[in-house]
């Protein structure tokens, strides 16, 4: 679909009309040509026309579906811009696939700080979160993408959607880029692919001579089979668990945080960085694997163990009716009960019937409760794949190919993929501003 300015109006993820820039037809030849609507792809053809001196710059982002999609659905229609941490280093260790090669000069460059600025700038005020999570303060999607597609349309910034690019050719120093349904390609001399997770994106850097990491999903949720009434406690969630997952061949990867209890397995945010790490282990051993949980991690299991141990002397009591509480950790009694029922303890049994290797037993279950994952679960906020072009083959400096002149990579397409909190869209922000600073600086 052409949309030209003054023309044919596009939606937004709001359902409101906006105009986009779309001002030469399909088959001609471009300055630059993006493949990717996204994040990464907007941000670069923005930043590249803003920053390039001379105004012969032409800018066309070739989008197969609907551009910045990912932007709407994200963060439950709320969209997590980016997060407050903002040390470079530190900032590069929330990225299970990347953290070495982006502890260099990529968030440097642009970290989540001028992100902030940067929307903020332009009219989209940003809130902080408690987890460090930051959202537009109007908690709509829509806010972004009307930033985004403003700057697009002031800058002249030409889009095409729902047309899919189905090859990209050499021809001499020049890339040939075949469009669906077009008789002839279009040529350009630079070309930046920002695909995302599609398939697409990695055969045509294939194409090109670069190497595709085998692409697995990250970010997701565990499934636990039902075994001892675990889906009676869904909805129970824990604000402190230590899960610590061990996959095939024995690797072995732990986070501490907060975990919820679901119908289907578990979730919450230290399963999902654990599914993020593990993502690559848990894929090659299809998504199978045993999750330790320690419910309490403040409490040494000597010191839980005494406890428990202490509370025998309330002979007049049930067991079941005291569910523990100490040091901040508290079990809601439904997860009591199950901890019982694994030890075969009757609801009605009392202190003074149960032998204290019982009890310890019930101890080493808090601190070390045994689950087989069996799948994976769904995370509807994020999308993310571990996989994409090998990072060995860029110039993270100015996202340029090592490999192909005039060849730049942004966003997803890449083998970088985040943890959940705002990450993946910051490395596609900082993505995409180096690409375009780097492409202003070739023509300008």
């Amino acid at each position: 679909m052409r949309v030209a300015l003054g023309l044919s109006p596009v939606r937004t993820s709001a359902g409101r009309r906006a105009q986009v820039s779309c001002g030469s037809s399909i088959g001609s030849d471009k300055k630059l040509i993006v493949v990717g609507g996204g994040a990464a792809g907007y941000f670069a053809a923005i930043t590249a026309k803003r920053e390039a001196r001379s105004g012969d710059l032409d800018v066309c982002i070739v989008e197969q579906g609907k551009s910045l999609e990912k932007v709407r659905i994200s963060g439950g229609g709320r969209c997590n811009v980016t997060n407050v941490e903002a040390e470079p280093l530190s900032l590069s260790s929330h990225y299970p696939r990347g953290h070495k090669e982006l502890r260099g000069a990529f968030f440097r460059e642009f970290s989540t700080a001028d992100t902030f600025e940067w929307f903020e700038s332009r009219g989209v005020p940003l809130k902080v979160e408690k987890d460090g999570r930051i959202f537009p303060q109007s908690d709509s999607s829509s806010s972004v993408i009307d930033c985004l597609q403003r700057e697009a349309r002031e800058l002249d910034v030409e889009l095409i959607e729902g047309r899919a690019v189905t090859q990209v050719n050499r021809v001499g120093e020049n890339f040939d880029v075949v469009v669906k349904g077009e008789d002839r390609p279009m040529n350009s001399e630079l070309l930046l692919l920002a695909t995302g997770s599609s398939r697409t994106g990695w055969r045509i850097a294939s194409g090109l001579g670069h190497t595709i990491v085998d692409p697995k999903p990250s970010l997701f949720t565990f499934k636990i089979p039902d075994n001892g009434n675990w889906k009676a406690l869904a909805g129970i969630s824990l604000q402190d668990c230590c899960c610590v997952l061990t996959a095939g061949g024995g690797a072995k990867f732990e986070q501490r945080g907060p975990m919820l209890i679901t119908h289907w397995g578990v979730s919450g945010p230290a399963i999902l960085k654990l599914s993020a790490w593990a993502a690559r282990a848990l894929g090659s051993n299809s998504y199978t694997a045993e999750l330790n949980l320690d419910l309490c991690p403040q409490v040494p299991v000597e010191e839980l163990t005494s406890e428990i141990l202490r509370m025998k002397k309330l002979k007049n009591k049930a067991f079941s009716s005291l569910p523990l509480s100490m040091k901040e950790t508290s079990f809601p009694r439904r997860l009591w009960g199950y901890l019982l029922s694994r030890q075969k303890i009757p609801e009605d049994a009392r202190f003074s019937e149960l032998k204290d290797k019982t009890l310890r037993k019930v101890a080493l279950d808090c601190k070390r409760l045994a689950l087989p994952v069996q799948g994976k679960g769904p995370f509807k906020e994020e999308f993310v794949t571990s996989g994409g072009v090998d990072l060995r083959e860029v110039d993270l400096k100015t996202m340029r190919s090592k490999k192909i002149n005039g060849l730049y990579f942004g966003g997803e397409v890449l083998n970088i993929d985040g943890e959940t909190g705002g990450f993946n869209f910051q490395s596609a922000w900082t993505s995409g501003f180096l690409a375009g600073k780097d492409l202003a600086k070739r023509v300008s």
